[in-house]
């Protein structure tokens, strides 16, 4: 399980902002923060998010990466297109929910037949 720090290297790296094991500024820390907080609010509006920020599964994290830094692309790389910022939130969002299909918490429901 990975925590909300961790989410915020793994987003800083993907942008290329933060190198190796070098620790986030405060703004760039505060930035992705927010970032966070947005895509976590939708996926719980979703339904989608069953994990706390204190506590996410490792198979989600690559999803919620990708969907985080398309959020925030454009504040750290300006040249980033709309379009790319949006290419990332799509296939973060399609990881997340292919975890989700995946999971085998699914229970049988006996049904009676006449």
């Amino acid at each position: 399980m990975a925590t909300q720090a961790d989410l915020v290297a793994r987003v800083l790296k993907e942008l290329y902002v933060l190198e190796g094991g070098a620790t986030p500024n405060a703004t760039d820390d505060a930035t992705v923060d927010e970032g966070i907080a947005e895509v976590h609010a939708e996926l719980q509006e979703r339904r989608i998010a069953y994990w706390e920020l204190t506590d996410i599964p490792e198979a989600v994290m690559r999803g919620l990466t990708l969907m985080v830094a398309g959020n925030v692309g454009r504040r750290f790389v300006p040249d980033m297109s709309v379009g790319e910022c949006e290419q990332m939130r799509e296939l973060g969002m399609r990881r997340i929910r292919e975890v989700i299909a995946m999971q085998q918490d699914h229970q049988t429901v006996p049904q009676n037949y006449f």
